[in-house]
């Protein structure tokens, strides 16, 4: 969740993308929470495709 805080105090937007390392209950438990959530890379695709 580092990189998360990084983004968060740099004042850009973060994003978890559920791939591996990361788990949901991960994010809910952490009190730094990214602007954007995906289950997948491909999700990520479709919100910049818009």
């Amino acid at each position: 969740m580092t990189d998360i805080l990084c983004g968060l105090k740099s004042g850009v937007d973060t994003a978890a993308v559920f791939t591996g390392e990361t788990n949901k209950e991960e994010i809910k438990a952490s009190k730094y929470k990214p602007t954007h959530i995906f289950n997948s890379v491909k999700d990520i695709y479709k919100l910049i495709k818009v």
